[in-house]
Protein backbone atom coordinates (compact mmCIF):
# COMPACT_ATOMS: atom_id res chain seq x y z
CA UNK A 1 0.00 0.00 0.00
CA UNK A 2 1.35 3.00 -0.75
CA UNK A 3 2.02 5.34 1.74
CA UNK A 4 1.22 9.44 1.51
CA UNK A 5 4.29 11.44 3.19
CA UNK A 6 3.31 14.21 3.97
CA UNK A 7 6.25 18.00 3.93
CA UNK A 8 6.39 19.61 7.03
CA UNK A 9 4.90 22.18 6.58
CA UNK A 10 1.85 20.78 5.84
CA UNK A 11 1.66 18.25 8.19
CA UNK A 12 -0.33 20.08 10.97
CA UNK A 13 -3.08 20.81 8.39
CA UNK A 14 -3.65 17.04 6.47
CA UNK A 15 -3.11 14.41 8.67
CA UNK A 16 -6.00 13.73 11.23
CA UNK A 17 -3.66 12.01 14.31
CA UNK A 18 -2.14 14.82 15.56
CA UNK A 19 -3.12 16.94 17.99
CA UNK A 20 -6.03 18.57 16.88
CA UNK A 21 -5.49 21.67 18.78
CA UNK A 22 -2.13 22.14 16.55
CA UNK A 23 -4.33 20.88 13.25
CA UNK A 24 -5.79 24.16 12.75
CA UNK A 25 -2.66 25.68 13.33
CA UNK A 26 0.19 27.33 10.79
CA UNK A 27 3.25 25.91 11.04
CA UNK A 28 5.63 27.66 13.17
CA UNK A 29 8.76 29.12 12.17
CA UNK A 30 11.43 31.34 13.30
CA UNK A 31 14.40 33.01 12.18
CA UNK A 32 16.95 30.75 12.56
CA UNK A 33 18.69 33.46 13.73
CA UNK A 34 16.17 33.76 16.56
CA UNK A 35 16.45 29.85 16.94
CA UNK A 36 17.04 28.71 20.79
CA UNK A 37 16.59 25.68 22.73
CA UNK A 38 13.59 26.40 25.09
CA UNK A 39 14.70 25.55 28.87
CA UNK A 40 13.14 22.58 30.71
CA UNK A 41 12.09 22.98 33.84
CA UNK A 42 12.92 19.45 35.76
CA UNK A 43 10.20 19.58 38.35
CA UNK A 44 8.73 15.82 38.98
CA UNK A 45 10.99 13.43 41.32
CA UNK A 46 14.08 14.08 42.75
CA UNK A 47 16.94 15.41 41.44
CA UNK A 48 18.66 13.81 38.34
CA UNK A 49 22.39 12.87 38.84
CA UNK A 50 24.66 11.93 35.66
CA UNK A 51 27.84 9.87 36.16
CA UNK A 52 30.93 9.85 34.11
CA UNK A 53 29.59 6.84 31.78
CA UNK A 54 26.33 9.24 31.02
CA UNK A 55 24.05 7.14 33.32
CA UNK A 56 20.94 9.19 34.49
CA UNK A 57 19.71 7.99 37.49
CA UNK A 58 16.75 9.35 39.38
CA UNK A 59 17.50 9.37 43.47
CA UNK A 60 14.42 7.27 43.66
CA UNK A 61 14.28 3.63 44.35
CA UNK A 62 13.71 1.62 40.97
CA UNK A 63 10.49 -0.08 41.67
CA UNK A 64 8.35 3.11 41.36
CA UNK A 65 6.30 2.34 44.33
CA UNK A 66 6.01 5.47 45.70
CA UNK A 67 4.20 6.81 42.65
CA UNK A 68 1.77 4.18 43.07
CA UNK A 69 -1.31 7.12 44.04
CA UNK A 70 -0.25 9.11 40.37
CA UNK A 71 -2.36 7.77 38.27
CA UNK A 72 -1.85 6.93 34.13
CA UNK A 73 1.19 9.53 34.47
CA UNK A 74 4.70 7.99 32.89
CA UNK A 75 7.22 8.79 35.31
CA UNK A 76 11.28 8.49 34.57
CA UNK A 77 13.00 5.59 36.66
CA UNK A 78 16.50 5.68 35.30
CA UNK A 79 17.93 6.61 31.75
CA UNK A 80 21.27 5.48 30.89
CA UNK A 81 23.35 6.53 27.46
CA UNK A 82 25.67 3.94 27.49
CA UNK A 83 29.26 4.99 26.73
CA UNK A 84 32.06 2.77 26.54
CA UNK A 85 35.57 3.28 28.45
CA UNK A 86 38.04 1.42 26.39
CA UNK A 87 41.78 1.20 26.27
CA UNK A 88 42.23 -0.41 22.81
CA UNK A 89 44.09 2.79 21.65
CA UNK A 90 45.44 3.94 25.05
CA UNK A 91 47.25 0.84 25.73
CA UNK A 92 49.03 0.13 22.50
CA UNK A 93 46.76 -3.17 21.56
CA UNK A 94 45.67 -1.63 18.92
CA UNK A 95 48.94 -0.17 16.67
CA UNK A 96 48.55 3.07 16.23
CA UNK A 97 50.74 6.19 15.76
CA UNK A 98 48.45 8.76 17.21
CA UNK A 99 49.57 11.28 19.28
CA UNK A 100 49.40 10.54 22.86
CA UNK A 101 47.77 13.51 24.41
CA UNK A 102 44.82 12.91 21.46
CA UNK A 103 45.14 8.72 22.72
CA UNK A 104 44.08 10.23 26.59
CA UNK A 105 41.16 12.06 25.09
CA UNK A 106 37.40 10.76 25.43
CA UNK A 107 36.97 10.28 21.38
CA UNK A 108 39.79 7.53 21.50
CA UNK A 109 38.32 6.04 24.53
CA UNK A 110 35.15 4.30 22.34
CA UNK A 111 37.33 2.45 20.34
CA UNK A 112 37.60 -0.87 22.04
CA UNK A 113 38.82 -4.29 21.49
CA UNK A 114 38.33 -8.00 22.48
CA UNK A 115 39.74 -7.51 25.70
CA UNK A 116 37.72 -4.42 26.42
CA UNK A 117 34.42 -6.82 25.67
CA UNK A 118 35.83 -8.83 29.06
CA UNK A 119 35.48 -5.77 31.62
CA UNK A 120 31.53 -4.53 31.71
CA UNK A 121 28.39 -6.47 32.13
CA UNK A 122 25.48 -4.41 30.18
CA UNK A 123 23.09 -1.76 31.29
CA UNK A 124 20.18 -4.45 30.75
CA UNK A 125 21.96 -6.51 33.76
CA UNK A 126 22.28 -3.49 35.72
CA UNK A 127 19.01 -2.71 35.64
CA UNK A 128 17.74 -6.32 36.74
CA UNK A 129 20.00 -6.80 39.94
CA UNK A 130 18.59 -3.85 41.26
CA UNK A 131 14.96 -4.81 40.45
CA UNK A 132 12.56 -6.01 43.45
CA UNK A 133 10.77 -9.69 42.62
CA UNK A 134 8.32 -9.73 39.52
CA UNK A 135 5.29 -11.84 39.26
CA UNK A 136 4.90 -11.31 35.18
CA UNK A 137 7.80 -10.81 32.37
CA UNK A 138 7.14 -9.69 29.17
CA UNK A 139 9.69 -8.93 26.72
CA UNK A 140 11.09 -8.74 22.88
CA UNK A 141 14.52 -8.07 21.71
CA UNK A 142 16.16 -9.25 18.03
CA UNK A 143 18.99 -11.04 20.04
CA UNK A 144 19.65 -12.93 22.89
CA UNK A 145 23.24 -14.26 24.00
CA UNK A 146 24.23 -12.85 27.40
CA UNK A 147 23.97 -15.38 29.60
CA UNK A 148 24.30 -12.66 32.37
CA UNK A 149 21.11 -11.48 31.27
CA UNK A 150 19.51 -14.78 31.51
CA UNK A 151 20.61 -15.26 35.02
CA UNK A 152 19.33 -11.93 36.33
CA UNK A 153 15.95 -12.41 34.34
CA UNK A 154 15.79 -15.55 36.55
CA UNK A 155 16.78 -13.81 39.40
CA UNK A 156 14.51 -11.25 39.18
CA UNK A 157 11.33 -13.61 39.01
CA UNK A 158 9.41 -13.94 42.50
CA UNK A 159 7.95 -16.78 44.32
CA UNK A 160 4.78 -16.21 43.01
CA UNK A 161 5.71 -15.80 39.11
CA UNK A 162 2.97 -16.73 36.91
CA UNK A 163 4.01 -15.48 33.71
CA UNK A 164 7.00 -15.43 31.97
CA UNK A 165 6.87 -14.87 27.89
CA UNK A 166 10.02 -13.59 26.16
CA UNK A 167 10.55 -14.02 22.28
CA UNK A 168 13.97 -13.41 20.32
CA UNK A 169 14.30 -12.41 16.77
CA UNK A 170 15.78 -15.44 14.40
CA UNK A 171 18.31 -18.86 15.82
CA UNK A 172 21.00 -16.21 17.09
CA UNK A 173 21.95 -17.45 20.49
CA UNK A 174 18.79 -19.79 20.77
CA UNK A 175 20.28 -21.55 23.64
CA UNK A 176 19.13 -18.88 25.70
CA UNK A 177 15.66 -20.78 25.31
CA UNK A 178 17.28 -23.95 27.33
CA UNK A 179 18.95 -21.80 29.69
CA UNK A 180 16.27 -19.60 30.64
CA UNK A 181 14.00 -22.74 31.13
CA UNK A 182 16.34 -24.83 33.30
CA UNK A 183 16.81 -22.02 35.52
CA UNK A 184 13.58 -21.28 36.15
CA UNK A 185 12.68 -24.62 36.45
CA UNK A 186 15.15 -25.23 38.93
CA UNK A 187 13.74 -22.05 40.96
CA UNK A 188 10.28 -22.55 39.90
CA UNK A 189 8.95 -25.89 39.26
CA UNK A 190 5.90 -26.13 37.16
CA UNK A 191 5.72 -22.77 35.95
CA UNK A 192 5.17 -22.33 32.43
CA UNK A 193 7.96 -20.51 30.45
CA UNK A 194 6.84 -18.85 27.13
CA UNK A 195 10.53 -18.40 25.86
CA UNK A 196 10.44 -18.83 21.95
CA UNK A 197 12.78 -17.59 19.03
CA UNK A 198 10.74 -16.34 15.65
CA UNK A 199 13.05 -18.05 12.98
CA UNK A 200 12.12 -17.00 9.80
CA UNK A 201 8.78 -15.21 8.83
CA UNK A 202 7.73 -14.75 5.34
CA UNK A 203 7.62 -10.72 3.95
CA UNK A 204 9.85 -9.72 7.14
CA UNK A 205 13.10 -8.88 7.16
CA UNK A 206 14.21 -8.51 10.89
CA UNK A 207 12.08 -9.23 14.22
CA UNK A 208 14.00 -6.10 16.15
CA UNK A 209 11.65 -4.70 19.28
CA UNK A 210 13.63 -4.01 22.23
CA UNK A 211 11.20 -3.67 25.51
CA UNK A 212 11.27 -5.59 28.79
CA UNK A 213 8.13 -5.09 30.91
CA UNK A 214 7.96 -6.06 34.79
CA UNK A 215 5.60 -6.11 37.38
CA UNK A 216 3.85 -7.68 40.48
CA UNK A 217 0.75 -8.26 41.83
CA UNK A 218 0.76 -6.27 44.08
CA UNK A 219 1.85 -3.03 42.22
CA UNK A 220 -0.31 -0.59 40.43
CA UNK A 221 2.84 0.18 38.15
CA UNK A 222 5.02 -1.41 36.25
CA UNK A 223 8.75 -1.01 35.32
CA UNK A 224 9.09 -0.52 31.52
CA UNK A 225 13.03 -1.10 30.07
CA UNK A 226 12.90 0.42 26.32
CA UNK A 227 16.27 0.30 24.61
CA UNK A 228 18.24 0.38 21.64
CA UNK A 229 20.14 -2.48 22.45
CA UNK A 230 20.10 -5.89 23.19
CA UNK A 231 21.12 -8.79 26.08
CA UNK A 232 24.11 -9.50 23.85
CA UNK A 233 28.16 -10.24 25.33
CA UNK A 234 28.57 -6.96 22.74
CA UNK A 235 26.11 -4.67 24.01
CA UNK A 236 28.62 -3.34 26.72
CA UNK A 237 30.73 -1.75 24.27
CA UNK A 238 28.32 -0.33 22.39
CA UNK A 239 26.82 2.97 22.51
CA UNK A 240 23.27 2.49 22.93
CA UNK A 241 20.38 4.15 25.13
CA UNK A 242 18.12 2.59 27.71
CA UNK A 243 15.26 4.30 29.53
CA UNK A 244 13.26 2.94 32.16
CA UNK A 245 10.11 3.97 32.96
CA UNK A 246 7.15 3.68 35.71
CA UNK A 247 3.74 3.27 33.97
CA UNK A 248 0.35 2.23 35.39
CA UNK A 249 -1.14 -1.11 34.59
CA UNK A 250 -4.24 0.33 34.28
CA UNK A 251 -2.78 3.01 31.22
CA UNK A 252 -2.60 2.51 28.14
CA UNK A 253 1.01 2.17 27.67
CA UNK A 254 1.06 -0.95 30.00
CA UNK A 255 -1.97 -2.75 27.78
CA UNK A 256 -0.22 -1.89 25.02
CA UNK A 257 2.90 -3.98 25.69
CA UNK A 258 1.22 -6.43 27.27
CA UNK A 259 -1.23 -7.10 24.23
CA UNK A 260 1.90 -7.24 21.52
CA UNK A 261 3.49 -9.54 23.75
CA UNK A 262 0.56 -11.65 23.88
CA UNK A 263 -0.12 -11.36 20.29
CA UNK A 264 2.91 -11.99 18.47
CA UNK A 265 3.51 -15.72 20.76
CA UNK A 266 0.38 -17.09 20.15
CA UNK A 267 0.60 -20.12 18.70
CA UNK A 268 0.72 -19.39 14.34
CA UNK A 269 0.74 -15.94 14.59
CA UNK A 270 4.03 -15.27 13.01
CA UNK A 271 3.48 -17.30 10.21
CA UNK A 272 4.17 -14.15 7.90
CA UNK A 273 3.97 -10.83 8.18
CA UNK A 274 -0.09 -10.40 7.08
CA UNK A 275 -1.01 -12.98 10.03
CA UNK A 276 1.21 -10.79 12.28
CA UNK A 277 -0.49 -7.36 11.17
CA UNK A 278 -4.04 -8.90 11.87
CA UNK A 279 -3.07 -10.78 14.86
CA UNK A 280 -1.48 -6.82 16.30
CA UNK A 281 -4.40 -4.33 14.84
CA UNK A 282 -6.05 -5.12 18.38
CA UNK A 283 -3.43 -3.67 19.75
CA UNK A 284 -2.70 -0.81 18.16
CA UNK A 285 -2.97 2.88 19.53
CA UNK A 286 -1.93 4.40 16.30
CA UNK A 287 -5.28 5.76 15.55
CA UNK A 288 -4.99 7.99 18.82
CA UNK A 289 -4.39 11.90 18.82
CA UNK A 290 -0.79 12.65 20.25
CA UNK A 291 -2.48 14.84 22.46
CA UNK A 292 -4.12 11.59 24.19
CA UNK A 293 -0.92 10.23 25.56
CA UNK A 294 2.51 11.71 26.36
CA UNK A 295 4.17 8.94 25.38
CA UNK A 296 2.65 6.62 22.48
CA UNK A 297 3.98 3.43 20.99
CA UNK A 298 3.81 2.20 17.32
CA UNK A 299 4.64 -1.46 16.11
CA UNK A 300 6.07 -0.85 12.46
CA UNK A 301 5.92 -1.51 9.93
CA UNK A 302 2.00 -1.89 10.83
CA UNK A 303 1.91 1.41 12.47
CA UNK A 304 4.21 3.28 9.39
CA UNK A 305 1.99 6.12 8.15
CA UNK A 306 0.85 7.02 11.11
CA UNK A 307 5.05 7.41 12.52
CA UNK A 308 6.07 9.28 9.22
CA UNK A 309 2.77 11.37 9.96
CA UNK A 310 4.32 12.26 13.54
CA UNK A 311 7.76 12.76 12.70
CA UNK A 312 6.54 15.14 9.47
CA UNK A 313 4.67 16.95 11.93
CA UNK A 314 7.32 18.14 14.76
CA UNK A 315 9.69 17.67 12.10
CA UNK A 316 7.92 20.76 10.70
CA UNK A 317 7.62 22.84 14.04
CA UNK A 318 11.12 22.27 15.30
CA UNK A 319 13.85 24.59 15.12
CA UNK A 320 15.99 22.46 15.81
CA UNK A 321 16.32 18.80 15.42
CA UNK A 322 19.19 16.42 16.72
CA UNK A 323 19.25 12.60 15.14
CA UNK A 324 21.04 9.57 15.66
CA UNK A 325 21.09 5.93 13.99
CA UNK A 326 23.38 3.29 13.46
CA UNK A 327 22.05 3.26 9.46
CA UNK A 328 20.32 6.01 7.67
CA UNK A 329 19.18 5.21 4.36
CA UNK A 330 15.09 5.95 4.48
CA UNK A 331 13.94 8.34 1.33
CA UNK A 332 10.94 8.90 3.29
CA UNK A 333 12.45 10.11 6.37
CA UNK A 334 15.12 12.11 4.38
CA UNK A 335 13.16 14.10 2.37
CA UNK A 336 11.44 15.29 5.82
CA UNK A 337 14.33 16.21 7.03
CA UNK A 338 15.53 17.90 4.14
CA UNK A 339 12.18 19.98 3.54
CA UNK A 340 12.69 21.45 7.30
CA UNK A 341 16.20 22.12 7.20
CA UNK A 342 15.73 24.03 3.77
CA UNK A 343 12.46 25.51 5.81
CA UNK A 344 14.99 26.66 8.33
CA UNK A 345 15.24 24.04 11.14
CA UNK A 346 18.71 23.27 12.63
CA UNK A 347 19.44 19.26 11.76
CA UNK A 348 22.46 17.69 13.43
CA UNK A 349 23.31 13.83 12.84
CA UNK A 350 25.47 11.79 14.31
CA UNK A 351 26.77 8.65 12.82
CA UNK A 352 29.24 5.85 12.97
CA UNK A 353 32.48 6.46 10.94
CA UNK A 354 31.94 3.50 8.93
CA UNK A 355 30.89 5.48 6.35
CA UNK A 356 34.06 6.92 5.67
CA UNK A 357 35.90 4.10 5.40
CA UNK A 358 36.12 1.25 2.21
CA UNK A 359 38.22 -1.28 1.18
CA UNK A 360 39.17 -2.73 4.44
CA UNK A 361 38.40 -6.54 5.60
CA UNK A 362 38.10 -5.23 8.98
CA UNK A 363 35.00 -3.30 7.82
CA UNK A 364 34.23 -4.99 4.22
CA UNK A 365 30.65 -5.82 5.90
CA UNK A 366 29.67 -1.78 6.37
CA UNK A 367 31.04 -1.01 2.67
CA UNK A 368 27.38 -1.54 0.39
CA UNK A 369 25.90 0.03 3.61
CA UNK A 370 27.94 3.23 3.24
CA UNK A 371 27.44 3.51 -0.30
CA UNK A 372 23.57 2.92 0.13
CA UNK A 373 23.31 5.67 2.80
CA UNK A 374 25.57 8.02 0.91
CA UNK A 375 23.15 7.94 -2.01
CA UNK A 376 20.11 7.36 -0.36
CA UNK A 377 20.55 9.99 2.60
CA UNK A 378 23.15 11.83 2.44
CA UNK A 379 22.98 13.47 -1.46
CA UNK A 380 19.20 14.21 -0.44
CA UNK A 381 19.54 15.16 2.92
CA UNK A 382 23.11 17.14 2.92
CA UNK A 383 23.02 20.99 2.92
CA UNK A 384 22.33 24.55 4.50
CA UNK A 385 21.53 24.11 8.48
CA UNK A 386 22.98 20.33 8.30
CA UNK A 387 25.54 19.52 10.31
CA UNK A 388 26.99 16.02 10.69
CA UNK A 389 29.46 14.23 12.95
CA UNK A 390 31.37 10.95 13.80
CA UNK A 391 32.17 8.68 16.49
CA UNK A 392 35.31 6.96 16.42
CA UNK A 393 34.68 3.63 16.94
CA UNK A 394 36.15 -0.33 15.81
CA UNK A 395 33.18 -2.05 13.82
CA UNK A 396 34.83 -5.51 14.59
CA UNK A 397 33.98 -4.88 18.08
CA UNK A 398 31.91 -2.03 19.02
CA UNK A 399 29.61 0.40 17.37
CA UNK A 400 27.23 3.23 17.33
CA UNK A 401 23.90 1.63 17.98
CA UNK A 402 21.62 3.99 19.46
CA UNK A 403 18.75 5.57 17.65
CA UNK A 404 16.58 8.37 18.58
CA UNK A 405 15.96 12.06 17.60
CA UNK A 406 14.68 15.43 19.80
CA UNK A 407 12.86 18.02 18.02
CA UNK A 408 13.03 21.10 19.72
CA UNK A 409 10.92 24.40 19.79
CA UNK A 410 9.21 26.71 21.55
CA UNK A 411 6.40 23.79 22.30
CA UNK A 412 9.59 22.60 24.56
CA UNK A 413 11.17 18.81 23.32
CA UNK A 414 9.44 15.65 21.95
CA UNK A 415 11.67 12.59 21.78
CA UNK A 416 11.45 9.84 19.42
CA UNK A 417 13.45 6.23 20.25
CA UNK A 418 12.72 2.96 20.34
CA UNK A 419 14.63 0.48 18.04
CA UNK A 420 14.25 1.64 15.00
CA UNK A 421 16.95 3.00 12.74
CA UNK A 422 16.62 5.74 10.46
CA UNK A 423 16.39 3.09 7.37
CA UNK A 424 13.94 1.74 4.83
CA UNK A 425 13.76 -1.71 6.50
CA UNK A 426 13.04 -0.37 9.88
CA UNK A 427 9.96 1.13 8.33
CA UNK A 428 9.15 -1.03 5.51
CA UNK A 429 9.95 -4.92 6.47
CA UNK A 430 11.50 -4.89 9.97
CA UNK A 431 9.16 -5.28 13.71
CA UNK A 432 9.99 -2.40 15.59
CA UNK A 433 9.06 -1.00 18.73
CA UNK A 434 9.32 2.88 18.59
CA UNK A 435 7.86 6.10 20.69
CA UNK A 436 6.82 9.78 20.14
CA UNK A 437 7.13 11.04 23.84
CA UNK A 438 6.23 14.70 25.01
CA UNK A 439 7.42 13.80 28.61
CA UNK A 440 9.45 16.84 29.35
CA UNK A 441 11.58 14.20 31.48
CA UNK A 442 12.33 11.88 29.11
CA UNK A 443 13.25 14.06 26.27
CA UNK A 444 15.81 15.98 27.93
CA UNK A 445 17.52 12.90 29.13
CA UNK A 446 18.11 11.97 25.58
CA UNK A 447 18.91 15.50 24.57
CA UNK A 448 21.54 15.24 27.48
CA UNK A 449 23.27 11.91 26.04
CA UNK A 450 23.09 13.42 22.83
CA UNK A 451 24.61 16.66 23.52
CA UNK A 452 27.39 14.68 25.28
CA UNK A 453 28.45 12.78 22.62
CA UNK A 454 28.29 15.07 20.62
CA UNK A 455 30.44 17.94 22.44
CA UNK A 456 32.78 15.45 23.94
CA UNK A 457 33.34 12.57 21.50
CA UNK A 458 32.13 13.15 17.88
CA UNK A 459 34.11 14.71 15.40
CA UNK A 460 33.67 15.78 12.07
CA UNK A 461 35.15 14.33 8.68
CA UNK A 462 38.17 15.43 8.45
CA UNK A 463 39.27 15.09 11.90
CA UNK A 464 37.87 11.26 11.57
CA UNK A 465 39.48 10.21 8.38
CA UNK A 466 42.87 12.22 9.82
CA UNK A 467 42.61 9.75 12.80
CA UNK A 468 41.60 6.55 11.08
CA UNK A 469 44.80 7.28 8.64
CA UNK A 470 46.84 6.25 11.76
CA UNK A 471 45.50 3.80 13.52
CA UNK A 472 46.61 0.12 12.48
CA UNK A 473 43.84 -1.81 10.40
CA UNK A 474 42.73 1.76 8.77
CA UNK A 475 46.31 3.08 7.76
CA UNK A 476 46.33 1.70 4.27
CA UNK A 477 42.32 1.29 3.86
CA UNK A 478 40.31 4.05 1.22
CA UNK A 479 39.20 7.21 3.51
CA UNK A 480 36.14 8.91 1.53
CA UNK A 481 36.29 12.52 1.18
CA UNK A 482 33.18 13.49 2.89
CA UNK A 483 32.81 17.54 3.11
CA UNK A 484 28.98 17.42 2.94
CA UNK A 485 26.78 17.62 5.97
CA UNK A 486 29.27 20.17 7.86
CA UNK A 487 27.50 23.22 7.77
Amino acid sequence: MAVEIPIPNRAAAERADIPSAEAARTRLRRSSLNARDIPISLTRRQRITANSDCHLNSDSAFNGRALAAAGDLVHLNSFTGNIPKCGALSSGRIANNLPDDFRQQPPASIFCDEVDLLRRQGPLVDLLKVHEPVDRIDGMYFALSDSDFIRALCGVASGRLHHLRLLGGGEEGADWVDRLKTCIGRKLPGVKVAAQTTGQILGISSFHPKFLLLSGDGNPRADLIISSGNPTRRSPNNLDDYLSLSISKQGRLFLWHQCVSEALTVEGSRADAATMEDAYRRCSLAHLSSADEETLPYLLPFDRQAFLSQFAFWAGRADHIDVISQGYNSLDLANILKTAAESGTKVRMVRDDDLLISGSPAVEGEVLNSIEEYYAWDRRVCGPNVSTKFLLTNSSVNYLHSKFAVFSAQFGKVALFGSANLTHAALHSNIENVYFSRNPEVASKFQEYYNHLWDNFALTAPETNSILGKIGPFVSARRIDYDECNN
